[in-house]
């Protein structure tokens, strides 16, 4: 079940749309929340690739 509250929630889909610079910092805060490990997991492969474009 996720429980992530709406800001971490918020942070991972900007990460994802379209504010890759916020990964950092949407990692971080989903570390804390109960069941959000693939959401970890997409944002640091999203991180990943910004590094390798750049």
């Amino acid at each position: 079940m996720l429980t992530m509250t709406a800001a971490t929630i918020l942070l991972l889909l900007q990460c994802l749309s379209n504010a890759p610079e916020l990964c950092r910092e949407a990692t971080l805060a989903a570390k804390a929340e109960p069941g959000a490990e693939r959401y970890i997991a997409l944002a640091e492969t999203v991180m990943s690739r910004e590094r390798i474009a750049q």
